[in-house]
């Protein structure tokens, strides 16, 4: 094991001690331990946060279950593994049902190193999903907080009203903080305190009393510095603490006073001021008990309210308020945009839109399709209809789909929108706000569809024991086994189990346990039941073992119903992925034949010939789908040839043929460092070799040149001359045959080119 292991042992014989540590030397593990055998002891020990805890069961003292129930009283999670020589069976059920995740009995010590293994590889599981839905719910709701603040703000018709939702706000972004919202209206030069917020404002109210101060109810003269230092930065941090802020009303002393009473450490102020005016800010005072600023959402969420004051102040027309949603968007990270339903187009989209869309704005602004083809082709009809509902004035929107990146991948976007009305009450807008969910996607997906997440999902996942005596025909059941199965009864008839798998399993069921119990062999099953007190089905997995001498079965269930559920939309999931990559590279097909007119058609038709002489060669079906991509790219590396060579219509000059074979090369350069066009690009860049090795670019020949290319460079030689060319009339079906004959063995696989023949004369 990597890294040292901090140990507490509840244990009274150091003997015992000695030897847990010894085996543990022997299977790898480097400890730091500590062992005690007292409840002070033990609490004092607890207070250094130990990886793993090893507890006898019965001390002199104290005792292994009143040490699990004291680390449990604390809220703590710590792997705890009962180590004990006399445990028995009811104590042990119980320690288990009380959080241990284990016991170990001392005349058995082989399990102990795997059981700790286990158990350490549970605790860091738990804590990744911990803080992966911590991570997660903040992201969450620090995106809604600000688009909630986005769309809201503009509804607001007065600074008061702003200044208020800045001081109900502040919990949100803040909690724990002492707070104060402070304005400025525009027609004084004074400082008005709105008001006090966070858990400690009662004792600084009853500290204000003390000293004689009516703070809520005071006003101030502005003193030139103080302003000054407000305009000159966005966020500020006084080095004098509270003391800076409050000599504009009362003295350093009083001040003091105040500072100690609450155990202010220090003083942050932001403020809403630009290098004309000012118009209040949010000052923060930090204490013993305060959590830390979130200064990015801070400054996005002040940024906001600066832009919501600034519209009020101005009165801005239609026209300015649009400008103030321009300059809002530039300073965040979702896509704000602005969609004209009377031309049917975007009239702007924030800077993010570049980077979450992966096309230009100047794209979406002068391409009406932009919008359209990016969009995954399920979800379309989704925000057809929120359109559709939006015009009429019936809704919003508020959904999440994908779109398709350039180069083919998918990104999840969610999507917020509301319409925008003249005087006249007519649409003239429709803006929104959009962002890329994709981590958040993609994070819930690793956590539910990795295979590894969900093995190791399953080892902390609901599972119960059982014990079949086969003397007696009765199965004892734990609480867990009984959960699972829905059965209230500890005891079993046999009979009563076997109602419970689904039927179609039963006989697989039969077959596993007569050969464990006959032949010793593995008793590692999955199977689905139908639970007996609701009938609610349920997928398990069971395994067991077999004592020939008590003529007993130990066997241990586990419910993996959610990891089969996730297993199949695994599947659905790659399956839509696949969809996604396949119209991504067909777009780039149709754009190569609207590119070259006098070849248009021909990819489509050496496509789907190309498969059919591939069954018939015997591809393997799976290998379809890479044959299928590579023909439809094949000519992909004619991008890179100028369009006086590509469209001449006469025969090239020699310069022109070494640029124009260098097509395949070009190929190669665009496609290999794509993933999942990688086992396709052997037709892209080797359609061109001969099986005599005078083809190009590499000089392959013979069985050198990939089975793929082999089968599409007949179909394709086929195709091209049996079509019209600038500098020629299309062969005969007859002639096309007579040249492909004449250079089987040459051009051509000899064993390829009698299939595709038959396959021509049958078609």
């Amino acid at each position: 094991m990597n890294g040292e292991l901090k140990l507490l042992m509840v244990e009274d014989t150091i003997a015992d001690a000695e030897l847990v540590l010894l085996r543990l030397s022997k299977e790898g593990f480097n400890t730091d331990w500590r062992r005690v055998e007292t409840k002070n002891a033990y609490l004092d020990a607890l207070e250094e946060h130990p990886d793993l805890i090893l507890a006898d069961w019965s001390l002199p003292q104290f005792s292994g279950m009143h040490a699990l129930r004291i680390m449990k009283e604390q809220n703590l999670d710590i792997p705890f593994i009962i180590v004990s020589g006399n445990i028995g069976e009811e104590a042990a059920v119980e320690a288990m049902h009380g959080g241990a995740y284990d016991y170990i009995l001392k005349d058995r010590p082989e399990r102990l190193g795997q059981a700790i293994r286990n158990a350490l590889e549970q605790k860091e599981l738990r804590d990744i999903q911990k803080q992966a839905q911590l991570d997660l719910q903040q992201k969450t709701l620090e995106y809604q907080f600000l688009a909630k603040t986005a769309l809201f703000l503009p509804t607001l018709t007065t600074e008061k009203q702003v200044f208020e939702y800045i001081a109900t706000s502040i919990p949100q972004i803040a909690p724990g903080i002492i707070s104060t919202v402070i304005r400025v209206p525009s027609e004084e030069n004074v400082l008005y305190i709105d008001n006090i917020l966070g858990i400690n404002k009662r004792l600084f109210d009853k500290s204000l009393k003390i000293l004689g101060v009516d703070l809520l109810n005071s006003s101030f003269e502005i003193k030139q510095a103080f302003l000054d230092n407000l305009q000159r930065t966005r966020l500020y941090k006084y080095p004098g603490g509270f003391v800076e802020f409050t000599a504009l009303s009362f003295s350093p002393l009083i001040a003091k006073t105040i500072e100690k009473l609450l155990s202010i450490k220090d003083v942050y102020t932001i403020g809403l001021a630009s290098t004309d005016y000012f118009m209040g800010g949010i000052v923060f005072f930090l204490t013993d008990h305060s959590i830390g600023l979130n200064r990015s959402l801070l400054e996005s969420f002040v940024q906001q309210c600066f832009m919501a004051l600034s519209q009020i102040r101005s009165k801005a027309s239609l026209v300015a308020s649009e400008e103030n949603f321009r300059q809002l968007a530039e300073n965040i990270l979702e896509t704000f945009w602005l969609y004209d339903p009377k031309v049917k187009n975007f009239i702007y989209a924030s800077p993010a839109f570049e980077d979450m869309w992966g096309r230009t704005r100047e794209t979406l602004y002068t391409e009406f399709d932009t919008f359209s083809t990016s969009i995954y082709p399920d979800d379309w009809k989704p925000i057809l209809n929120v359109y559709k509902n939006i015009k009429s004035g019936s809704s919003e929107m508020d959904l999440e789909h994908r779109i398709i990146l350039p180069d083919g991948s998918l990104r999840w976007i969610h999507t917020r929108a509301y319409p925008v009305y003249n005087e006249q009450e007519e649409l003239i807008r429709i803006a929104g706000i959009s962002e890329d969910i994709s981590e958040r996607i993609e994070s819930m997906r690793l956590l539910l569809n990795s295979r590894d997440r969900l093995r190791r999902a399953e080892q902390v996942s609901q599972s119960g024991n059982w014990e079949f005596n086969m003397q007696t025909g009765l199965v004892h059941a734990s609480k867990g086994a009984r959960q699972i199965y829905g059965m209230e009864n500890k005891v079993w008839t046999i009979d009563q189990i076997q109602t419970i798998p689904i039927l179609e399993y039963r006989p697989m069921l039969d077959a596993a346990m007569k050969n464990l119990i006959e032949n010793n062999m593995p008793y590692d099953v999955e199977f689905w039941i139908r639970r007996q007190n609701d009938g609610e089905t349920l997928a398990i997995h069971s395994v067991a073992e077999y004592d020939a001498s008590r003529e007993i079965v130990f066997g241990v269930i586990q419910d993996i119903t959610s990891r089969k559920l996730a297993e199949e939309a695994q599947v659905k999931s790659g399956k839509e992925l696949r969809f996604a990559y396949d119209a991504t590279i067909e777009g780039w097909s149709r754009a190569m034949d609207l590119r070259d007119e006098e070849t248009e058609g021909h990819t489509r038709r050496v496509t789907e010939t190309t498969l059919n002489l591939a069954r018939l060669v015997g591809v393997d079906e799976e290998q379809m789908i890479h044959i299928r991509r590579g023909a439809l790219l094949h000519d992909i590396g004619k991008l890179g040839v100028p369009d006086a060579i590509l469209h001449k219509p006469g025969p090239l000059t020699p310069d022109e043929w070494v640029i124009m074979k260098k097509h395949p090369e070009y190929a190669f350069q665009m496609l290999e460092s794509v993933d999942y066009l990688r086992p396709a690009l052997v037709i892209p860049y080797c359609h061109h070799e001969r099986w005599d090795g005078s083809g190009y670019p590499r000089g392959k020949k013979g069985e050198e040149i990939p089975l793929a290319a082999r089968i599409f460079s007949i179909i394709d030689v086929w195709d091209a001359l049996t079509s019209d060319r600038p500098y020629r009339d299309a062969w005969s079906k007859e002639k096309t045959l007579e040249y492909i004959k004449e250079h089987n063995g040459i051009f051509f696989d000899p064993e390829i080119t009698p299939i595709f023949l038959d396959f021509i004369d049958s078609n």
